[in-house]
């Protein structure tokens, strides 16, 4: 009985050391670990302690417009828990907005060991551009450390840029009002009332009594580089036969593109006549000096209306009847009052019919 009780004795303290038990002066122990005061727990839950969870970082922004003058948006990046390492979040930037023009970034974003959030600042750059409406793009483009955290799926934030400037307008100036048809030459100028960071496109409508490619030419279109406040085009006159003077250009703005949202400003338009180094065109009249009336019928005789040269537009003669003869058909009739000159040719005609009588 007593080996018995001694057996029963030794597999008790056996089984003491094996549950991590220790017995010293007839009291029992155990040996537990409590974790550091600044370690992190790394717990993903389960029940294992291993920390085998993975940790996200989602990004955040505290406003939605950045003022550019000088105004601020908070970037922030946050872990879905803490982690015992840094955590480095490298951010992208696109969008329309230009960085170091339009705006700055204060760098990427780090969060410390043991806290779950860190933030990066985009500042406004003010400047004399309209930057209205312009939008910075963020994206984290790579996350590291932070017990091997990653990006929470695709992260991406948005800012626009509110402007304190107003968008420029264009006024449309000219170097002078006549233009020599023997090649002199117009400087038109798009001008704009602020430069703008982007080209401005000012596109130009023609009008008026001379006509593109016979009396003049246009160079292009005007463009005003990004930067500057000017453009220029150039009408040339073109030297013909005909004469054109007192002929106009009538020059429009139609459209303008670009240069930071510019417009028109108002209504532009500026009109350029045309000198011409041509004398007027002359008109002769020719006909039958004499026409044998008849005894009855009618006898007709043509009056021809002779140009010296040419001309671009169709030219008028009116005619007048004088004389003993009576008109309207007594003693004779004309055709027509007017004589027409088609453009192109010098002459025309009408005609006079003699009325024949017994008396």
């Amino acid at each position: 009985m007593r080996y018995l009780l001694q057996f029963l004795f030794v597999l008790i303290i056996l089984g003491l050391l094996q549950t991590g038990c220790d017995l010293r002066e007839g009291t029992i122990v155990y040996d537990v670990e409590f974790p550091r005061a600044n370690e992190v727990d790394t717990d993903d839950g389960s029940g294992s302690g291993s920390g085998s969870g993975v940790r996200t970082v989602s990004l955040l922004k505290s406003g939605t417009s950045l003022a550019e003058n000088g105004g601020t948006v908070t970037l922030t990046a946050e872990l879905s828990a803490a982690a015992s390492t840094n955590t480095s979040v490298i951010l992208s930037l696109s969008g329309t907005a230009t960085i170091n023009s339009d705006y700055t970034l204060s760098d990427n974003i780090t969060i410390n060991a043991g806290n779950t959030t860190g933030t990066a600042t985009l500042t406004g750059i003010n400047d004399a551009f309209n930057d209205d409406g312009e939008q910075i793009i963020v994206d984290i483009s790579a996350v590291s450390g932070g017990d091997g955290a990653s990006e929470n799926g695709i992260q991406q934030q948005t800012v626009t840029i509110t402007d304190d400037d107003s968008a420029p307008t264009v006024s449309l100036l000219k170097s002078g009002t006549s233009l020599a048809e023997n090649g002199g030459t117009v400087t038109l100028t798009a001008e704009l009332s602020a430069a703008a960071s982007t080209n401005t496109s000012v596109i130009l409508s023609l009008s008026g009594t001379a006509t593109i490619n016979s009396d003049y030419t246009l160079s292009d279109n005007i463009t005003i580089n990004a930067g500057n406040t000017t453009g220029t085009a150039t009408l040339t006159g073109i030297n013909d036969a005909f004469n054109d003077d007192g002929e106009q250009i009538i020059v429009d703005i139609s459209a303008v593109s670009g240069g930071d949202g510019a417009s028109e400003n108002g209504t532009q338009q500026q009109t350029v006549t045309i000198s011409d180094d041509d004398s007027a065109s002359t008109v002769t009249l020719s006909g039958t000096a004499s026409v044998t009336e008849g005894n009855s019928g009618t006898t007709n005789a043509t009056i021809t209306a002779t140009l010296d040269r040419t001309t671009s537009t169709n030219t008028t003669v009116i005619l007048t009847a004088s004389g003993t003869a009576t008109g309207s058909g007594t003693d004779y009739t004309l055709s027509s009052s007017t004589i027409t000159i088609t453009a192109g040719n010098t002459t025309g005609t009408a005609t006079v019919g003699v009325v024949g009588e017994t008396t």
